[in-house]
């Protein structure tokens, strides 16, 4: 795990600047985010000498056109501090297939059959970001394609500097490099092994006449598939021939859980040029992951031909870097007061609920706090979000904060998100460990607000969680109004699943309230969307029948009298019996009426006056006076 202070890095180019087009530059092995201020010389006294001797494998030198390999150098995220530092400085180069380190801990038997390649100074810069070495060799060397075993010692008598030089590197080949060092004059002739390669520059002649590559795809990693709003992708594309190449068409290509495919054809490209190609916008809407492959057709080398992305669409997360299940496992701690935050573009004007955090798995973190962060593009601070305690449980994991209220972000608009910690001593910050093109466009900001600083420090877990309105849900009741007691079916619609408050789990329920009470269902829809909607169900007192519990309108029947025998009751609420009697008293018929309605047919009973009693499921009677005409 890291201590992370405050640092400037600014971005490495060599382009047209360092390199002409004749020499073809690649980073070998690849940075994968990892460090190093150990396999490379530091500049510190610890590193009065040093050895070491590492493997590139074949597939890390896939772009290499060229035979004759004509400079070797360092990435530097960080040079020396006050003084730059020089030493003799011995490189060994040797070509091999090997995929795995066999050159054994003995300096003086790893270097038998190595040519020696450089043999002078080499001067450590003073830099407060990122940098680098290049040695022009003396003899060139000749690559047979494969892979190379790369040695090197270096002696200085100072001056020191008090920091150590840290190199970009690579960790991902157990036991890849082997080193030593010491405070004396000669470094031990015995090699410690690591899987931290520097990551060098390798430059050789380029003899390519059609090579183009692709680098640094750039999309979302997570996308809010209710936002409903597309995005861009692109990818650098760069002419690595010695001419200029016409008509180059570039395709994007989705698979997974949404499909989507766009040619684009860049006319000309000069030799040495790199462009970025925009393809058409893409609105992913189902959950799930895709993958999105870049490509131009196969060239003088394949290999770097594509570019993949992965992506996640989920309902309200969105991110630009990697998504689940990414690994964020690496730790990264900060030593001031500040915050680390990723920069962000809002897709479009919506609420920011919360933020998602990957927690490095450091055992140093749990019983410790953290809190998430939103800030506007000045680094002024919006909101904090709540702080936790990290259990051990939340290891390794995304670990979701919320803000005390959502907080509206603009479209097209830069924000910061990402996380705090209030104290030292632990690394909770999960840091990327792939080897993708990932966005680095991290910032070191002060907890109460100020300039945002770039660092380049790793990639980091830090995603956005807006609010959705999916699904839009909508309960019907079997009837608006019930009397106390009766039962009544509340029916759900517009999710895909639901849950009521009284753990159903069906889309409708049926309720028998004693008063008007409000029943709430939680609905999920096919993408994972999450919205909830509560219904106000009405109980009337119903206590008598001179009145109709649902409107106010009072019981009545229509026509009076009767035409043809034949007259209407309405006005009912809830389960009643209606008995009809003659002049006599006597029952004529009965019936028991759920509906609001019912029709009374006496074309087959005298003329003459009838009364009608209505009773209640409460047994409170109504009784009406008719005249039937036949």
């Amino acid at each position: 795990m890291k201590k992370f202070t405050l640092a400037v890095f600014s971005a490495i180019a060599f382009a047209g600047s360092v390199f002409s087009q004749a020499t073809v530059i690649v980073q070998a092995p690849p940075s994968n985010g990892a460090s190093t201020q150990v396999r490379a010389p530091n500049g510190n006294v610890s590193h009065t000498s040093m050895k070491a001797c590492f493997l590139i494998r074949a597939s890390e030198l896939s772009a290499l056109t060229g035979t004759n390999i004509t400079n070797f150098g360092f990435y530097l995220i960080n040079g020396t501090t006050g003084v730059p530092v020089t030493g003799n400085f011995t490189v060994y180069l040797q070509n091999t297939f090997d995929i795995t380190y066999n050159k054994g801990t003995s300096f003086t038997g790893a270097t038998t059959g190595m040519t020696t390649v450089f043999s002078g100074n080499m001067t450590l810069p003073v830099s407060v970001g990122a940098t680098s070495i290049n040695l022009t060799l003396a003899p060139n060397f000749t690559y047979n394609g494969g892979g190379l075993y790369v040695a090197y010692e270096w002696t200085s008598t100072g001056p020191f500097a008090s920091n150590f030089v840290t190199y970009e590197a690579n960790n991902a080949l157990t036991g890849g490099c082997a080193t030593s060092s010491s405070t004396l004059a000669t470094a031990p002739d015995g090699l410690t092994t690591s899987a931290f390669r520097p990551a060098c520059l390798i430059g050789a002649v380029n003899t390519a006449s059609n090579e183009v590559s692709l680098s640094n795809i750039i999309a979302p990693g997570s996308v809010a598939q209710s936002l409903n709003v597309g995005h861009i992708v692109t990818v650098e594309v760069k002419n690595a021939s010695i001419g200029t190449l016409n008509n180059i068409p570039v395709t994007m290509n989705v698979t997974g859980a949404n499909t989507f495919n766009d040619v684009q054809t860049i006319t000309s490209l000069a030799a040495g040029s790199s462009t970025v190609v925009s393809f058409s916008s893409f609105n992913p809407q189902n959950s799930g992951m895709n993958a999105i492959t870049a490509s131009v057709p196969s060239d003088q080398v394949p290999l770097n031909n594509s570019q993949i992305w992965n992506q996640m669409v989920t309902c309200s997360n969105f991110a630009n870097t990697p998504a689940e299940p990414t690994t964020y496992t690496a730790g990264i701690g900060l030593t001031n007061p500040n915050t680390l935050v990723n920069r962000i573009k809002s897709p479009a004007n919506a609420s920011l609920a919360g933020l998602r955090l990957a927690v490095a798995n450091a055992s140093a973190n749990p019983g410790n706090q953290i809190y998430g962060v939103l800030f506007d593009a000045t680094g002024t601070l919006i909101a904090y979000t709540n702080t936790l305690t990290i259990g051990s449980t939340m290891l390794g994991t995304f670990v979701k904060f919320d803000f005390l209220s959502p907080q509206p972000l603009t479209a097209g608009t830069d924000y910061f998100i990402g996380m705090g910690q209030p104290g030292t001593g632990y690394f909770p910050l999960g840091a990327y460990t792939g080897t993708a093109n990932v966005n680095t466009d991290f910032f070191i900001i002060p907890q109460a607000g100020g300039a945002p600083t770039p660092v380049n420090a790793g990639v980091f877990g830090f995603e956005a969680v807006f609010t959705s309105t999916n699904p839009v849900l909508t309960v019907t009741p079997s009837r608006s109004v019930i009397c106390r007691g009766e039962s009544v079916t509340l029916t759900a619609s517009g999710g895909a699943t639901y849950v009521w408050n009284n753990n159903a789990t069906t889309p409708a329920i049926v309720v028998s309230p004693t008063a008007t009470a409000g029943y709430t269902v939680t609905g999920t829809d096919a993408n994972g969307c999450v919205n909830s909607k509560t219904y106000t169900q009405t109980v009337a007192p119903c206590t008598g029948l001179t009145a109709n519990a649902n409107d106010g309108q009072e019981i009545v029947l229509f026509p009076n009298p009767a035409n043809n025998g034949k007259t209407t009751l309405s006005g009912l609420e809830g389960t009643n019996t209606v008995a009809l009697y003659n002049v006599l008293g006597q029952l004529v018929s009965s019936q028991i009426v759920t509906g609001e309605s019912v029709e009374i047919n006496l074309n087959n009973q005298p003329s003459g006056n009838y009364l009608i009693k209505i009773t209640n499921s409460y047994n409170q009677t109504k009784t009406l006076k008719f005249l039937n005409q036949n």
